[in-house]
């Protein structure tokens, strides 16, 4: 028979599995391919063809820079994903 310990530890993630894992679990992005398309202002990095809860959707690889401006783009595409 396993101890309580024993059976909370494994449910636990490591510290090397919630680095790799963004913090929202129904939030992930496969990377499928890259397409070099042209942006507006604000864009920064390749556009890159990608895929969120069954839809295409288009991301950008940002700069620390213009990180103000991805969390409100990442927040939008969360939006979007709720309707």
């Amino acid at each position: 028979m396993t101890s309580p310990c024993a059976s909370n530890s494994q449910n636990t993630p490591s510290k090397t599995d919630e680095s790799r894992d963004p913090p929202s679990s129904s939030y992930k992005i496969q990377i499928d391919k890259e397409n070099r398309i042209g942006g507006g202002k604000g864009f920064y990095g390749p556009l890159y063809s990608s895929t969120y809860n069954a839809m295409e959707v288009a991301v950008r690889a940002f700069l620390e820079s213009s990180s103000k401006y991805a969390k409100r783009e990442i927040e939008n595409l969360r939006n979007v994903g709720r309707h």
